[in-house]
């Protein structure tokens, strides 16, 4: 008999232990446990193994993709040079490209066949190409000579590249390239990543200009035509001189001396637009020289010029920060003889100025010949000129003693001369006033000057007589009192207008002065300078006597009228539309004979010619347009 105290058995230790292990076995929180126990050896030596594979397989497709992103790169950077190539080939000039591959540069290279000698039959031969390459004797420069690229300049990190360019026709037989040339760039290279396999990447584009283009100076690139406009203004041509008639001889006996001229201040204003754009301008002062068998002298004559241009090939520079200058001082240069001289001065303090921008703005001004400021952020061309002092030419003789003859001279004119020339998009202080589309250009010039004179006498001393020698000999002494020249001009200035374009204004001129000159029994009345033809007045003979010397003087004088043409018509597609204006000229002759006891010794033409103003602007629109 078996008796239970609490949790407590009796009746023998075998049925206490079943009793413990049974109600071990039956509790929950035990058999929980028990499923949680852990994995066996063998499971887990499985267990890495398999995820040993899985980390292979990752590491050896991290490191497929890593070559990958570097073999990515290195095709990247063969990229990147290849369109360089193109890039730098297309921002060359039309005419460079075109003018081809130098025939010596091709020798070597593997991807061209065909060619000897001169290179007429080289051919580009790559993969789907077979194209005549454009070759020629002469100079080029890169990339198209040398065509392969420079080691230094395609290493990108620890990778060579070989960068090649060429220009090829589009059609073999079309030598004159009316049908557009091919611009081909082929880089190369290999790796460790490619094996030691070279790896080839190509980039291709075709060039192609238009023949209606006026020419490769405005029209640098390749690309269609468009508008194409032009401007020059300024004053030319002004001049005092004296040239010996004698063949061989200087002016006076004993001088070696045959020609003293003083060229007067000029100024020229350009501007031309169409694919590239272009000013220039400049400011000369006046200019002596005498020149004979050894004499050889000079003096002033200072230029001041600027340029601006939007072509990158010329390297001039878009928009100048400042003005250029031209100034001199006073200067005479002389020529002597047996007791005769020659001087000739240039004006001192002539101060000229030019500038020539892309970009009209406030500073530095670029003005119109009234002087007023053309905002108008375009090309734009300007130059001004003051004179500074009077120009002349003055001759000496022995047997004149002190006495001197002025046989020509010009002084400083009251105000400065102007010219410009100006692209327009919209009208603005007076220019181009209802111009729209491709616009319209305009130039103009200005002048004054001061009195101007030729012929000269010497001053009369008592017993010297002036006679008016064209039939007999008639005393008109009176008439010089003061010794006047023969010729006057004073007064004088004159203007010109002109613009071409969409809605231009067309051209005006306009000039003013008084001339006076020897008409024989006097002075003349004011003589017009506004007839419409050529107008020439005879300056009749006069002799003047000093002592022993004589001094025998006639010429003509010539006044040219101004005109205002144009050509062309509107919409100005086929041909140019031009518009010119000029101030025509003044132009005084004068033949001086010199005598000396009735000996000639001396005999020369004075010529005081004051030059114009002109100004000319053309348009011609785009062939498509």
């Amino acid at each position: 008999m078996v008796t239970w105290r609490g949790s407590r058995a009796t009746g023998g230790p075998t049925r206490s232990l079943l009793v413990t292990r049974l109600r071990r076995a039956l509790d929950p929180r035990r058999r929980a446990a028990g499923i949680d126990a852990g994995f066996t050896l063998v499971e887990t030596v499985v267990a890495l193994m398999i995820i040993s594979i899985g980390m292979l397989g990752l590491m050896g497709a991290q490191l497929r993709s890593i070559g990958l992103v570097a073999l990515s790169n290195q095709r990247q950077g063969a990229s990147a040079l290849v369109n360089r190539a193109m890039e730098q080939m297309r921002a060359l000039p039309y005419g460079s490209v075109t003018g081809g591959m130098v025939c010596s540069d091709l020798a070597a290279d593997p991807n061209v066949t065909g060619g000897s000698g001169t290179c007429s039959t080289a051919r580009l031969r790559l993969a789907g190409i077979n194209e005549a390459i454009v070759v020629s004797t002469g100079t080029q420069i890169a990339p198209l000579n040398p065509h392969v690229q420079a080691a230094a300049t395609t290493k990108v990190g620890t990778v060579q590249y070989t960068v090649k360019a060429y220009v090829t026709r589009v059609v073999d037989t079309d030598l004159a390239g009316a049908s557009g040339y091919w611009l081909t760039v082929v880089g190369s290279w290999s790796s460790n990543l490619t094996a030691g396999a070279p790896q080839v990447i190509s980039v291709r584009s075709q060039l192609y200009s238009p023949t209606g283009c006026l020419s490769n100076v405005t029209h640098p690139f390749s690309g269609p035509c468009q508008a194409f406009l032009y401007t020059d203004a300024g004053s030319h041509g002004g001049t005092l001189s004296v040239q010996s008639n004698r063949a061989g001889l200087g002016l006076l006996d004993g001088m070696d001396a045959s020609l003293g001229s003083v060229a007067l201040p000029g100024l020229s204003t350009r501007l031309q637009s169409e694919q590239s754009v272009s000013a220039q301008s400049q400011a000369a002062t006046s200019a002596g020289k005498i020149t004979g068998s050894i004499t050889n002298l000079a003096s002033g004559g200072v230029t001041g010029t600027s340029s601006a241009d939007t072509d990158p090939s010329t390297g001039a520079a878009r928009s100048p920060a400042s003005a250029t200058t031209a100034t001199q001082s006073a200067s005479t240069i002389t020529a002597t003889g047996v007791g005769s001289s020659l001087a000739v001065t240039a004006a001192g303090s002539d101060s000229g100025s030019t500038l020539s921008t892309m970009t009209a703005q406030a500073s530095p001004a670029c003005a119109d010949s009234a002087g007023a400021t053309l905002l108008t952020g375009q090309a734009c061309s300007t130059s001004r000129m003051t004179p500074g002092g009077t120009s002349s030419i003055v001759m000496t003789g022995a047997s004149l003693g002190a006495r001197t003859v002025t046989l020509g001279d010009t002084a400083a004119g009251a105000s400065p001369s102007r010219a410009y020339g100006a692209r327009f998009l919209t009208g603005l202080s007076g220019h181009c006033i209802a111009t729209s589309g491709a616009g319209c250009v305009a130039a103009g010039a200005t002048r004054v000057l001061g009195a101007s004179h030729a012929g000269g006498l010497a001053s009369l001393l008592p017993g010297d007589k002036v006679y008016d020698t064209r039939a007999g000999s008639v005393d008109v002494t009176g008439a010089f009192a003061g010794s006047p020249p023969l010729v006057r001009l004073t007064g004088y200035s004159d203007s010109v207008t002109a613009e071409s374009g969409i809605s231009p204004a067309g051209s005006t001129y306009a000039r003013a002065g008084t001339l006076v000159y020897w008409s024989g029994s006097g002075f003349s009345a004011p003589v017009s300078l506004t007839a419409a033809t050529n107008q020439v007045y005879a300056v009749p003979q006069v002799t003047a006597v000093y002592g022993a010397t004589t001094i025998i003087v006639s010429g003509t004088v010539t006044v040219t009228p101004g005109s205002a043409p144009t050509t062309g018509a509107a919409p100005c597609q086929v041909a140019a539309c031009s518009v010119d204006a000029a101030t025509g000229g003044v132009v005084a002759q004068l033949t001086y004979s010199v005598l000396v006891s009735g000996t000639e010794v001396g005999n020369f033409t004075t010529t005081l010619d004051i030059g114009s103003a002109l100004a000319q602007t053309t348009y011609l629109a785009a062939p498509s347009a």
